[in-house]
Parts: C-alpha cells; sequence; structure tokens
C-alpha cells in the first residue's frame, strides 16, 4: 500500500517539477518533497495501527475431547468413518457390555429377593404381635389363677403344691412373653431401618444396581456434542482401560473459535462489538465478515503458580506478551467451513479515525489477494 502511495507521490512531483515547471528543483525543494512522503507515511503507519489494528496471527482453534470411557473393557464395535460428521448422542464406538450386563442382572435379581424379604418382614410382625398377644392373654389367665389357688391354700381348701405349679407356670409365661416382645422389637427396628421410605437393604441393592446400570451404559461412547472423529485408529478387539498412556480416541467439535493474537497498545481502542474482518490462507482471494466477540484480558505468562518463590524475571527476558481476541463471524459468513489450525489475517475496525478505514480494509484484500501465490517448487 505503501509503494503505491509513494509512486502517486513522485509521479505528482514528476508533473510539477519536470513537465509543468511549477516548483524549482533545488536543494530546499528536493529535501522537502523527500521529506513530506516520510513523514506522512510514518503518521500514516502510527495512526492507522492504533485506530485500525491487524494482525497477521490469526488461528482457527477447536476444542478436542479425549474419547476415554469410565469403564475397562474390549471394543466390539466403530460404527463411525473418518471424518464423519456426528450429532451429539451419536454412538461412537462399544465396548463389550457381558460382564457389566451380568452384574444389572444379579443385582436386580437381588432387589426382587430384597423386596419380597421385606413382604416377608412385614408377615413376621403381624406373626410377632400375634404371640405377644398370645403369651400376654396366657399370661393374664395363670396371675389370675394362680391368685386363685393362692387364696383357696391360705383358707385350707387347696393344694400348696398347685399354687408352686401355677406360680412356676406364670413365671415361665413371663419369660416367654419377654421373649415374644423382644423378637417383635427386633422386627419392628429392622423394618424401620429406612431411607426415604424404602427398606434399608431394599436402598442399598437399589443404589448398587443404579451403579452397574450406570457402568453398563458408559460401554457406549457417544459423542458430546456436534463435531467429527478426524482419525480413527481404534478397531473392534482392542483393549481400552480408564487411565491409557494415549487416548484411544479423539473428537473435534464442531464449534470454532477465530482467534487473533494484537499486541497489547494495539488494543487500546478496540471495544467488543467491534466491526472486524478476517482473511484465511485456507480460503484465498475471500474476505469473512465479523465482529469482536471479546478480549482475553489475560494470558499464560501472567499466570502466578501457587510457590514460595518470588516472581522474577529468569535468567531471560520475557518477550512482549501479546493479547488474544476472538472473533465471530456474521451470520452470512458463518457455514464457512473452518478447519482447524488454518491461519490468516484479522482486521479491526474501531470508532477512531473511522476515515482510515478504507485504508486498512485495501491492506487486507491485497494481502488475501495474495495468499494466492505459492513459493516453492
Amino acid at each position: 500500500m505503501e509503494l503505491i502511495f509513494l509512486g502517486l507521490y513522485f509521479g505528482l512531483c514528476y508533473l510539477l517539477v519536470k513537465k509543468l515547471k511549477w516548483i524549482p528543483l533545488n536543494a530546499i525543494s528536493m529535501v522537502t518533497m523527500c521529506t513530506i512522503p516520510v513523514v506522512l507515511i510514518c503518521a500514516e503507519i502510527l495512526l492507522l495501527n492504533l485506530s485500525q489494528p491487524a494482525s497477521t496471527e490469526l488461528r482457527v482453534f477447536r476444542r478436542m475431547v479425549d474419547m476415554i470411557p469410565n469403564v475397562q473393557g474390549v471394543v466390539v464395535d466403530v460404527p463411525v468413518e473418518p471424518n464423519q460428521r456426528v450429532k451429539k448422542g451419536d454412538v461412537i464406538y462399544r465396548l463389550d457390555p457381558t460382564p457389566y450386563k451380568s452384574k444389572v442382572d444379579e443385582l436386580k435379581a437381588q432387589l426382587v429377593q430384597a423386596r419380597q424379604d421385606a413382604k416377608k418382614l412385614e408377615q413376621d410382625l403381624v406373626i410377632a404381635q400375634s404371640e405377644v398377644d398370645s403369651v400376654q392373654a396366657e399370661l393374664t389367665l395363670s396371675k389370675q389363677r394362680s391368685d386363685e389357688y393362692v387364696n383357696l391354700a391360705d383358707k385350707g381348701a387347696g393344694n400348696k403344691f398347685d399354687v408352686q405349679d401355677m406360680q412356676t407356670k406364670t413365671q415361665v409365661l413371663e419369660a416367654d412373653l419377654a421373649a415374644a416382645q423382644a423378637k417383635h422389637q427386633q422386627v419392628v427396628e429392622e423394618l424401620n431401618a429406612q431411607v426415604d421410605g424404602v427398606w434399608a437393604r431394599v436402598a442399598a441393592i437399589q443404589a448398587e444396581l443404579e451403579g452397574a446400570q450406570w457402568n453398563l451404559d458408559q460401554t457406549v461412547m457417544r459423542a458430546p456434542a456436534d463435531g467429527y472423529v478426524p482419525n480413527i485408529q481404534l478397531r473392534p478387539g482392542q483393549h481400552v482401560t480408564t487411565f491409557p498412556m494415549a487416548s484411544p480416541q479423539i473428537f473435534v467439535e464442531e464449534d470454532y473459535y477465530l482467534v487473533a493474537f494484537f499486541d497489547q497498545n494495539q488494543l487500546v481502542f478496540v471495544e467488543e462489538g467491534d466491526d472486524a474482518e478476517v482473511s484465511l490462507r485456507s480460503h484465498p482471494g475471500r474476505v469473512l465478515q465479523g465482529k469482536v466477540k471479546y478480549i482475553v484480558w489475560i494470558n499464560g505468562e501472567s499466570l502466578m503458580p501457587i510457590s514460595t518463590l518470588s516472581p522474577n524475571s529468569g535468567a531471560n527476558i520475557l518477550p512482549p506478551v501479546q493479547y488474544a481476541v476472538r472473533v465471530e463471524l456474521n451470520p452470512e459468513d458463518a457455514d464457512v467451513h473452518l478447519p482447524a489450525g488454518a491461519v490468516g489475517q484479522c482486521a479491526i475496525y474501531t470508532k477512531k479515525l473511522s476515515e482510515l478505514r478504507i485504508l486498512r480494509m485495501i491492506i487486507i484484500r491485497m494481502n488475501a489477494y495474495t495468499n494466492w501465490l505459492i513459493f516453492k517448487l
């Protein structure tokens, strides 16, 4: 761009000095003509980079998810193909569910048995109450008879041995009543051992069954979002674990992140919502329209880990730190395929000195067309 300005400027100087001879050719005019373009170009570059900043470090990022299972097992099915687009919830691969399904079936059987045991306990409670009532009635009758035998013996009309026999019988019935009441209390306490209104043993098996069912569900690995599987190395018969040395399969989300990195002083006038233009090397000659979504006012070099050491610059001086700016494309360009790892340039148009916007627009379009050039054999 500056070369074009210089060409036009020196062409105008040639016209005014050589052809029209409106300006005399001397030392003063030559110094003036050489100084003016230098000053103008420096001012143009300074104001342009402040009001309409640009970055040559634009990258396309996509989130990657490691498809590591929560259970271990042998792969039995991989129903997707490389680079196949999948929706959230689609199956990526399946593990052999046999051991986990067997555990679920076993716990289901235990749950049925536990519920039957709970019903049996309710019946045992009724039986225990009946035993208490029966022994209580016998004991009441025995005490009454014992009192009658004592009265008869005191009057000389009864046998002392009958009195002793009835008292012994009463004591036996009292022991039987205590045993029946203890048995009744045991059944009551076992039935009262509940969690949210469910018998404790049934609740324990239900919780274990839920965990076993969750493990069974984890044998099917599903897509966590819309996206694709770029490279499939997983094959049926491979054994995968929950802590592998490397991820058995990766998944790339469909959503992309356009991030441009700017020097700190270039973002003085940049605000969220400012217009932006993007040119990518993967799309030569095309300029995509968008807006500034947000600025990441932090970077990795500025994070201080928890440590007893004092912060210092170290032996090497750290390079100047840039800040990331995320750009979101406008709806008319949102469907453009942006491959992960694509690089390019980004221009942001602030509200300051909007008259210079046309210069930045020309520059980024010129750079977009130079992406057609491939300098290699």
